[in-house]
């Protein structure tokens, strides 16, 4: 939420651009305002992601998209519908409305692209890592040794969709680092990988071995790069599934801005 303050200003002034050239007289349609709060937002999401769009889509969660919403619903009038604010809302929310009735192929351009931006990154990632990922697993290694080392309690991998993949391939190696109590990881491709026989270290048909550590995999079924695990290792995973109420591909970035991941991790992590 933090990194949209500064864009909430803008966002707000270029609505009432908009609005000065659009109310014109014509009553509003009554309950609008919250329509136009989530313009407001999306407007400010767009914004602090930047022109051509940010690597990877700003982490939101939905639970704090609906507090900033409301607090905006608050400040252009409510349910006060006599207010300017309130009327010059609702004359920008009925043309945002009426701009997602263009042509069908302007949608779908506007959802291609959303989705390019989101999966190709991504997918570029890993088929680099399927190249080239043993530096990836040499640092990983070394990180946690270096965690064992120190003595500080319990050692636990806590990995993001490539880094499933590749804590993944790494604990299942013949030599895998010692002191791994706990594996969790976060939107991963690693079960679907594994079903592809495309696993560095694990082919398709093998069990996990058998000093794999604990193994929770968290993931969103609005997350198409999240898969998985339990019954592709029936008794060696526990998935938990989190809705952070975000669209793919936001659903993927989004799992760290999710309060729900802490509290379901919290009685798991040392």
């Amino acid at each position: 939420v933090s990194d949209l303050a500064p864009h909430l200003g803008p966002a707000a002034g270029r609505v009432a651009h908009e609005i000065s050239r659009t109310l014109g007289g014509t009553p509003p349609a009554d309950g609008i305002e919250a329509i136009a709060a989530r313009a407001v937002y999306a407007l400010a999401v767009q914004r602090a992601e930047g022109p051509d769009g940010a690597d990877e889509p700003l982490p939101v969660d939905g639970a704090d998209r609906d507090a900033v919403v409301g607090a905006l619903t608050d400040q252009l009038g409510g349910t006060d519908r006599g207010g300017f604010a309130a009327r010059a809302a609702k004359g920008v929310a009925v043309r945002a409305l009426n701009s997602y009735l263009s042509p069908l192929s302007s949608l779908a351009h506007s959802f291609r692209s959303g989705i390019t931006r989101g999966s190709v990154p991504a997918g570029g990632d890993i088929l680099r890592y399927q190249a080239r990922g043993a530096g990836v697993r040499a640092a990983i290694r070394a990180a946690v040794r270096e965690a064992v080392d120190s003595g500080h309690g319990p050692v636990v991998l806590l990995a993001h969709s490539l880094g499933g993949i590749a804590c993944v391939d790494l604990l299942a190696e013949p030599d895998p680092p010692a002191g791994v109590e706990l594996l969790v990881t976060v939107g991963s491709q690693a079960p679907f990988l594994y079903e592809l026989d495309a696993l560095t270290a694990l082919r398709r048909g093998e069990p996990l071995p058998a000093g794999f550590p604990r193994w929770i995999n968290v993931y969103d079924e609005h997350d198409l790069l999240g898969f998985v695990g339990a019954k592709v290792f029936p008794g060696r995973v526990t998935d938990l599934r989190v809705d952070t109420r975000q669209p793919f591909p936001r659903a993927h970035t989004s799992y760290f801005a999710h309060h729900r991941l802490y509290e379901l991790l919290a009685p798991e992590l040392p």
